[in-house]
């Protein structure tokens, strides 16, 4: 069989990629007003695109639906039930005096005609208003609940914006090598041309070429990868274009630490949440402490309609007390599990804010070490342009060497790698300390 040539299965290739990533792409959601990915992003407009677009906010938002219909399903008693009921029923009666086979010919038919509506209220039960107050606590939850899942989505498009942003700016250092090594093979192959030196100069220019290059493709790889993970948090496919229109920068650093711990214990939402879970934990067994009686209940229901040939309204109120005797356990065993639950809250309450505690902690260290990081690397970069400057002119010179070129430049390089890892590491931190706190990631 006859090979097919390799440049037609190159370009089948490139159309087979092509037709599949097509037909994979996800499309892109309806954006926010205002929003164009054709510009590029400031960090609050990709904060508006990720409230809009990440699946955890949007389930969110459905849980406080359910916690509303909770609520509403516990409030149904306490509203007035009406009901509007209509039914046609046609019966035969067997004849007097069937003989084996229990039918006779002289049976009548009947048919009832019945049209009515009826209002039902039920004025007390016991347990009910803290069945109510339970329902009421868990949508209170929800929506702390919500609130902490756009904290936490937050502080994840803030860290991965920060993210890109150091990417780019390592990138943009990387570049720098390749142009300064390119200039030093230059300088190089200049002198070796006038005779003023060994054509070996070349070579120690021409490996730092090489490495500058591999290093300015891992830095763009990395920056389309940390562009992915922030188009992830955004809700956005990978081959959505975007742009960030920002650069790290300095923000100033909250504190002191012991304000910013007092207000995370009232501001943090999760706490929030976990608190109305704990009052919820409490109403739950206090209804279940009711349930093991007496219960007492009041109803009453006003109907009226046509039954057949009759019309008129009837009315019926039901008073009880309801005691139980035996139910094989069941109302002991749902006081038990409510105590449980109860004992389940609190301790998830204390361990959050043992949790908050040092989260508020090691966020500060972090931010204040970082601070401290950049002013050490501010100063070693202009020490080490100085160094690189000196450097490359002694050897233009023909008074240095090539290592002290090469040496310097990598230093330099390492020296802005460094700042922009520490701008990093310190804009991150401040971030997640924002939200520790409670506070939005993003100013």
């Amino acid at each position: 069989m006859r090979k097919m040539p390799r440049r037609w299965l190159w370009l089948a290739a490139i159309l087979t990629t092509g037709g599949s990533a097509a037909t994979a792409q996800p499309p892109v959601p309806a954006l926010p007003a205002g929003i164009d990915l054709s510009a590029p992003l400031t960090l609050a407009d990709c904060a508006r695109v990720a409230l809009a677009l990440n699946p955890s906010a949007v389930m969110a938002s459905q849980q406080i639906n359910q916690a509303e219909a909770a609520l509403l399903q516990a409030r149904s008693p306490l509203i007035p039930y009406v009901s509007l009921d209509w039914d046609v029923v046609a019966r035969r009666s067997l004849g007097q005096g069937a003989g084996a086979t229990g039918f006779d010919g002289g049976g009548g038919r009947s048919t009832d005609r019945n049209l009515g509506i009826s209002v039902s209220q039920t004025f007390y039960r016991s347990g009910l208003s803290q069945e109510v107050g339970a329902a009421r606590a868990g949508l209170a939850a929800a929506r702390w609940g919500e609130e902490d899942t756009r904290r936490l989505l937050l502080l994840s498009v803030a860290q991965g914006y920060y993210a890109t942003l150091a990417a780019q700016e390592l990138a943009a250092v990387a570049q720098r090598a390749v142009q300064a090594a390119t200039q030093h093979l230059d300088a190089a192959n200049a002198r070796i041309e006038a005779g003023t030196a060994a054509r070996a100069d070349r070579f120690p220019f021409e490996v730092e070429l090489q490495r500058a290059l591999l290093a300015a493709i891992e830095a763009n790889n990395q920056v389309n990868t940390t562009l992915n993970g922030l188009k992830r948090t955004l809700g956005l496919p990978a081959p959505t274009p975007l742009r960030l229109a920002e650069t790290l920068s300095r923000p100033s650093l909250p504190g002191p630490v012991e304000d910013l711990r007092a207000t995370a214990f009232r501001e943090r939402p999760d706490l929030r949440e976990l608190r109305e879970q704990l009052a919820a934990a409490q109403l739950n067994l206090e209804a279940a402490n009711i349930q093991r009686g007496p219960v007492l209940s009041a109803s009453g229901t006003d109907s009226y309609g046509r039954q057949t040939d009759v019309t008129g309204n009837s009315w019926q109120v039901q008073v009880g007390v309801s005691l139980p005797v035996f139910d094989t356990g069941a109302v002991r065993a749902s006081r038990e599990r409510a105590q449980a639950a109860l004992a389940i809250a609190r301790e998830t309450l204390r361990q959050a804010e043992l949790q908050i505690s040092q989260e508020v902690e090691n966020a500060y260290l972090s931010a204040t070490e970082a601070n401290a990081r950049i002013e050490t690397a501010t100063a070693a970069v202009a020490a080490a342009q100085v160094a690189a400057d000196a450097a490359q002119e002694r050897y233009r010179a023909g008074v240095g060497t090539v290592i002290e070129v090469t040496d310097a430049e990598q230093n330099l390089r390492q020296a802005e790698a460094d700042r922009v890892r520490a701008l990093y590491d310190y804009n991150s931190a401040v971030a997640a300390l924002r939200a520790a706190i409670g506070a939005a990631a993003i100013p």
